[in-house]
């Protein structure tokens, strides 16, 4: 397996990935997809991979040189438990070794056991 940069024309496989996943990925839908594809292409991405397929993939945002956001982490659920999502984070954060890491999820148990703090809340209007 390798991690490289999202390309554009790993959309498909990638949105393959989210159905593995299931509905609470509710980026692939067809009403959602074209908005997520835009999306990619604005954020700092990369997958996991075997050339072939596509067994997971990291989105996030730099805050212009102040923090550095994840915004999505997804591995295939048949290649859990391979350390494949704490290499991907790892990868990510090379590239802005001296930003903040900060996470947005909904999978807190998972983040804390990587060593990660809760420091705040995110907040809906």
């Amino acid at each position: 397996m390798i991690i490289r940069k999202y390309q554009t024309n790993d959309l498909d496989e990638l949105f393959a990935l989210m159905t593995r996943e299931g509905p609470e990925w509710t980026y692939n839908t067809p009403e959602n997809q074209q908005k997520y594809a835009h999306a990619l292409d604005r954020s700092i991405s990369f997958v996991l991979t075997d050339q072939q397929k596509i067994y997971g993939y990291i989105r996030g945002r730099n805050d212009d040189g102040f923090d550095l956001y994840i915004l999505d982490l997804l591995v295939d659920p048949a290649y859990r438990g391979n350390s494949y999502g704490q290499q991907l984070i790892e990868h990510f954060q090379q590239e802005f070794p001296e930003e903040s890491l900060y996470v947005t999820s909904d999978a807190d148990p998972y983040y804390l056991k990587l060593g990660f703090k809760i420091v705040g809340s995110v907040l809906e209007k």
